[in-house]
């Protein structure tokens, strides 16, 4: 099979094509063919040397998308996944076929295509364990999701407008070299965006900074916190074994309740 490989660690330049066997799964484990395969920043600064615990030669990625060609569970099915350790210490997903622990995998949504199911990983594990595990998000609860113009910001604050929370966003970073300007809410729950020039003034950009500043009265003791005022997150590097393994338990609830 083609894998994506690197053999020392540097740019992405270092990065090769190669030809490789094709994995063979062990007990509690699946070889799954990888249709899509996701590229996270995570991915690069493991390429370049971030993760100490990587070892070499490797195959990077750890979020992917695809279907079971040989595993005990789930074989044929068309599956999405992730895994802390893909990539790092056993070969990711940037080749044609990668093997995963079995609990790693969910059954991909029929209305995604391979590439949609591909970027659900890392950030939404992350904002799932932040938002719904962590913070306990409920409907008509006020949110402040800092960092929402990335990957996990943006799926914290999908996630807690699905929960019917109310939620207001810091994109946290310019847009081209300029701030941001004020927009149109979302729906009636997302104020989004609320980094608004200062010379503006509006109203957004004010209930944005005095709701902030009631959050950040206390130190944070963690990236997703309850506050009397209300909840504030902030995306984190990557997700945890338990994280993941949280959330494809609650998917395997799920399933559970509506089986017949």
């Amino acid at each position: 099979m083609n894998a994506l490989r690197f053999s020392e660690f540097g740019p992405p330049s270092v990065l090769r094509v190669e030809e490789i066997a094709i994995p063979k799964p062990g007990e509690g484990e699946a070889l799954v063919r990888v249709k899509a395969a996701a590229i996270n920043p995570s991915d690069i600064g493991n390429v370049a040397g971030h993760f100490k615990h990587t070892t070499l030669p490797r195959t990077p990625g750890r979020d992917f998308a695809g279907a079971v060609v040989n595993g005990k569970q789930l074989e044929g099915e068309p599956v999405w996944g992730s895994g802390p350790n893909l990539g790092i210490v056993r070969d990711g997903s940037h080749a044609e076929y990668v093997v995963v622990p079995v609990e790693t995998l969910s059954p991909k949504p029929k209305s995604l295509t391979m590439a949609e199911a591909a970027a659900i990983g890392v950030p939404f594990i992350t904002a799932w364990a932040s938002v719904v595990s962590a913070a306990r998000i409920q409907p008509g609860e006020t949110i402040l999701i800092v960092g929402a113009a990335g990957a996990v910001g943006q799926a914290a604050t999908q996630i807690a407008d699905w929960k019917q929370a109310r939620v207001i966003v810091d994109l946290a970073r310019q847009v081209h070299g300029h701030a941001t300007p004020c927009g149109e809410e979302q729906n009636e729950r997302v104020t989004a965006p609320v980094r608004c020039h200062e010379s503006t003034g509006c109203a957004k950009s004010r209930e944005y900074q005095s709701f902030r500043k009631k959050l950040l009265q206390q130190p944070a003791a963690s990236r997703a916190q309850r506050r009397p005022h209300g909840k504030f997150f902030a995306p984190r590097r990557r997700p945890r074994q338990q994280q993941v393994r949280q959330i494809h338990a609650h998917n395997q609830q799920n399933r559970s309740h509506r089986a017949p």
